[in-house]
């Protein structure tokens, strides 16, 4: 009945072929062409679940029927024996026809021999294995029995494990696999010491425990550094092994097995100083393992030390063994923002592909972490890594995160923050860079750190180029200039340095009306330095202003249709004479008008109700008064007496206008600054004045000449003395802007250069401000010139002088009868 039971499972196997059990992996291809110690078939193989590699072990029952024992021994060990140093099982089976055992991903080390010898991970390996036979043969009291290069694997980190446990026995068991089944394999290897030589395996009783896997350690020795068919020979020692392992090598040789030393002696005399296994690439693999069990100053320092060694390790090693453990270290406490260190120096070694995979998903995850150092060493080490880093990471992950670091209430993440700024740019998008961090930066410029003020001023100057055109118009002047008024004198230093680097991103009516006029206190600066880089910045923009009024055209007079000028400004270039066309085209033009203002002012003073009189010299100096242009139409007469008495010397004027042309130094009566308007409606071309820098100064042309005035006409014309004249406007403190409403109902939603202006129209409150605040005089725009203005008839001068006389001789009038003027004490 039992046989025909057998018979009809064996049939029902060949129909079915073999059951395997359900294993976590799948079995792959082989990987070698020839088997492991003639019966073992390695295989590719991959887990079910993440699809990690492993490395399958397939012994083929029905070929190998006499080393069955030894296979299932293989299996049995790996089962039962765990430790870091042995090949790590994964799940093994066995069948009627075949034993399978999966263990991570590894390899025979004779192919990594092959390809390129690290002497690093080699020193490590021989440590490793030594580890391993150290815990076999004193902790377990067992023997490995098969020492030699095919027993030791390499794993994708490039550590060695010690592998092919099919003679690991105790001497002490009932009938030990070593005993019965090392000499059908044994004599055919290398390795056999000169006790089993003379004997048999029996000898091992007699032997140290440790004796014989010490022997088969000299022996994979002589084949790392000697080659795979190499033998020990006493007689001629293998010259390719280095000094410090050689010392070794020769006592794990020795004829006498009673003097081979222990695998704890070997592994300490090897970790002593200046011994072969004394390296900071071992220390740190062997720490890497028991970090779980250091103190957190212990930590520290194996961190620092890893920071700066890990650049020089093998970069499998790096990848498969130090990063994921520094990861874990990161992510379960312990590591902090120091492991984060070693992660970014690995990564810059990474490939593309492994970058991505490894790397990105633990930065970004970082950059949210509420742990102020390690986005601090993010930020630090952000040029390391933000080239293999996309344009959509950066954008949609990383900015968002980084950005908050702008708000930090630590100066340090603030100023790291800003820093990163210019690494990450190129990086940002336009909408980004436009809104986003302009708004950010305002509200950096007034913080009160003054090295994060500087700063930002440095970094919106280097990050100009990236701004678009209308960007740049709207903030880049106004954030500068905020930065000359700042208290910090590095500040101001460092806007200077940026106006003169973005010196192409400003239109010459800018430079004359907002920055010229704000970099003039600066030449009387209390820092030398500053003082210096305001005399170059003024040359500079002077020379920009200079090449630009070479290309303008020498008059606006606008052609008519039949191609010939004006006929009115022709007749007037025709009739002026020429000692008055020379005047006015020079500097000595305005010397000449500034006396004649004077003498103007003299003369209209002798009816002052304070009762002056006139100088008796200033009747004769009138007949030297050059012909001056009527006043413009539809100019009244309270701006005229502005003008006139702006001009006398006797009042607080801080320049002498040319007549008929109001003060632009400081805040003009009209409110705005008026430099160079004629009192035609039309400009007169003249040289730059000291007093016009800052100033829009229309073109100016000259108007058809008139009658010459004689002294008599200036009391008909301009007045005697009308009052006193209106004090010099003082430039009023600025006063902070507050947000539109737009921006504060959206809480912060408006466009970043919006933002910028709101914040920034007010000077920094750090320190006192020797500048003047944009928007305050110096800023003040000019009245454009009426350049197509028409000029005026005969008749319409001869009118408009008619009012002016009567109601100049109202005012008199009124005067004489005491209800105009001071009355006298």
């Amino acid at each position: 009945m039992a046989s025909l039971l057998d018979l009809a499972r064996s049939t029902l196997s060949m129909a079915l072929g073999p059951q395997l059990p359900a294993l976590p992996f799948s079995v792959g291809p082989p990987m070698l062409d020839q088997p492991l110690l003639a019966f073992w078939a390695l295989h590719s193989g991959a887990r079910k679940d993440d699809l990690s590699p492993v490395t399958v072990f397939v012994f083929d029952a029905v070929r190998n029927r006499d080393k069955l024992p030894l296979a299932q021994n293989a299996l049995k060990r790996a089962k039962t024996i765990r430790h870091p140093d042995l090949l790590r099982f994964i799940d093994g089976c066995e069948t009627d026809t075949q034993i399978i055992i999966g263990t991570e991903f590894a390899l025979p080390i004779a192919a990594q021999l092959r390809s390129a010898r690290d002497d690093a991970l080699v020193a490590l390996g021989l440590f490793k294995v030594a580890s391993a036979l150290k815990f076999l043969t004193q902790d377990c009291a067992m023997i490995h029995g098969n020492v030699c290069l095919a027993s030791v694997f390499a794993t994708q980190a490039g550590e060695w494990k010690l592998g092919a446990l099919d003679l690991l026995c105790s001497l002490s068991e009932e009938s030990p696999v070593l005993l019965r089944y090392a000499d059908s394999i044994s004599r055919s290897v290398l390795f056999v010491p000169p006790e089993i030589a003379k004997a048999s395996f029996a000898a091992l009783r007699s032997v140290p425990g440790h004796a014989f896997d010490a022997w088969g350690f000299a022996g994979l020795v002589n084949q790392i550094y000697n080659g795979p068919d190499a033998r020990i020979d006493e007689t001629s020692p293998p010259a390719a092994i280095p000094q410090k392992l050689h010392l070794i090598f020769q006592k794990l040789h020795h004829q006498n097995p009673k003097m081979r030393p222990t695998f704890e002696k070997l592994l300490a005399s090897g970790a002593s100083p200046d011994g072969f296994f004394d390296s900071a690439f071992i220390k740190s693999s062997l720490f890497l393992e028991q970090f779980a069990l250091k103190d957190e100053h212990e930590k520290d320092a194996y961190f620092n030390s890893l920071n700066a060694s890990v650049a020089s390790f093998p970069i499998d090693f790096c990848k498969y063994k130090i990063l994921p453990e520094v990861i874990k270290a990161l992510d379960f406490g312990g590591g902090g923002a120091k492991a984060l260190g070693p992660i970014l120096k690995i990564g810059s070694r990474l490939e593309e592909a492994d970058f991505t995979t490894l790397i990105v998903p633990i930065i970004t995850r970082l950059f949210s972490s509420p742990d102020r150092a390690i986005r601090v060493t993010l930020c630090d080490n952000l040029a390391s890594y933000i080239d293999r880093l996309t344009t959509k990471i950066v954008s949609e992950k990383i900015f968002p995160n980084l950005a908050s670091g702008f708000s930090d209430t630590s100066a340090i993440v603030r100023e790291s923050t800003l820093k990163s700024i210019l690494v990450i740019i190129p990086k940002l998008t336009e909408r980004i860079i436009n809104n986003d961090l302009l708004r950010h930066l305002a509200r950096l410029q007034a913080d009160p750190e003054p090295g994060i003020r500087t700063n930002t001023t440095i970094c919106l100057g280097k990050m100009a180029p990236h701004l678009s055109d209308a960007i740049k118009k709207k903030i880049l002047a106004m954030a500068f200039i905020r930065s000359l008024n700042d208290g910090f004198p590095p500040a101001r230093k460092a806007g200077l340095m940026a106006l003169a680097a973005t010196i192409d991103s400003y239109d010459p009516a800018e430079i004359v009306q907002k920055i010229i006029p704000s970099m003039s206190p600066l030449l009387l600066d209390t820092e030398k330095s500053i003082r210096t880089h305001t005399l170059k910045n003024m040359s500079l923009f002077l020379k920009r202003i200079e090449q630009h009024a070479e290309t303008m055209p020498e008059t606006a007079a606008v052609p008519k249709a039949n191609g010939t000028a004006d006929s009115a400004a022709g007749a007037a270039s025709a009739a002026a004479p020429a000692s008055a066309s020379g005047a006015s085209d020079s500097w000595a033009g305005w010397a000449i008008s500034a006396v004649s203002s004077r003498i103007v002012t003299s003369v209209a003073g002798r009816d002052s109700p304070a009762g002056s009189t006139a100088s008796p010299a200033s009747a004769p100096a009138s007949a030297s008064v050059p012909q001056l242009p009527a006043p413009a139409q539809g100019l009244t007469a309270a701006s005229t007496r502005a003008s006139v008495q702006s001009s006398s010397p006797s009042r607080t004027s801080t320049g002498s206008p040319q007549p008929g042309v109001s003060s632009s130094v400081g805040q003009s009566s009209f409110g705005q600054s008026s430099f160079g308007q004629s009192s035609f409606g039309q400009s007169t071309a003249r040289p730059a004045s000291p007093l016009s820098l800052g100033r829009a100064t229309a073109p100016l042309t000259l108007k058809p000449s008139v009658p010459a005035l004689s002294t008599d006409s200036w009391d008909d014309d301009w007045g005697a003395d009308l009052g006193p004249a209106p004090a010099a406007v003082a430039s009023k403190p600025p006063i902070a802007s507050k947000p539109p409403p737009a921006a504060a109902a959206s809480g912060g939603e408006s466009a970043g250069w919006d933002s910028w202006t709101d914040d920034w129209s007010a000077p920094a409150a750090q320190g006192s401000s020797a500048a003047p605040a944009a928007g305050s005089a110096w800023g003040a725009t000019a009245m454009p010139a009426a350049a197509g203005a028409r000029p005026m008839t005969p008749e319409q001068r001869e009118e408009e002088r008619q009012k002016r006389r009567e109601a100049i001789a109202a005012q008199r009038e009124a005067r004489k009868a005491g209800r105009l003027g001071a009355k006298k004490t």
